[in-house]
């Protein structure tokens, strides 16, 4: 179906290549129709986007009001957005965990390690995917400049302190694992925890 020849609903849900949605997302808000993005279009600010992504942003007033899609965070402003900027898998996987713990002054804010396994699913298009090639190993892919770092110290209210080991592996096919490596900043008491 193109976008053109849907009419009015509750919700649409963008599984398109990432800048198609920035094209769209005004006819469908103009519906009254909620928005939700499964690509990366709205999860970063404007000038994030525009850094990371190295392409210009079309609908900077949009991205500014989309709700940055994890529940445990955001739970009351996802009911109410038009927007909803759904988070990437290590994105959404190590924020909900370390959250409480930046929140609460825990750990060293300079020091988050996020180390992720990605089944092939999740690798970047360039990254190799093909089973005999990676069997039986992990291959780190896309470790610098990830782009779900950028995601999850925009969440955290962090800037260039999340470092992601982002890796894959063929047995995990579709699924992810994730460790994430802290460094608390007092040692902790019954008081303090």
């Amino acid at each position: 179906m193109r976008p053109e020849e849907i009419t009015q609903c509750d919700a649409v849900f963008f599984a398109v290549p990432t800048g198609t949605p920035m094209e769209l997302v005004r006819s469908f808000l103009s519906q009254k129709t909620k928005v939700i993005d499964l690509g990366a279009d709205f999860r970063l600010k404007t000038w994030l986007i525009e850094s990371v992504f190295t392409r210009k942003s079309i609908c900077p007033e949009i991205i500014q009001d989309a709700v940055y899609g994890i529940p445990e965070l955001h739970r009351d402003d996802i009911r109410q957005t038009d927007v909803v900027a759904n988070p990437g898998c290590f994105a959404s996987a190590g924020i909900p965990g370390m959250a409480p713990l930046v929140k609460a002054g825990l750990v060293e804010p300079d020091h988050i390690i996020i180390d992720g396994l990605s089944g092939t699913t999740g690798a970047e298009i360039d990254t190799p995917s093909h089973h005999p090639e990676i069997a039986n190993n992990i291959v780190p892919y896309n470790v610098v400049n990830h782009r779900h770092t950028y995601e999850m110290e925009q969440k955290l209210g962090l800037l260039t302190t999340v470092y992601i080991s982002p890796q894959h592996m063929c047995q995990l096919q579709e699924e992810s694992w994730q460790s994430a490596i802290v460094f608390q900043k007092d040692r902790l008491t019954g008081e303090n925890c």
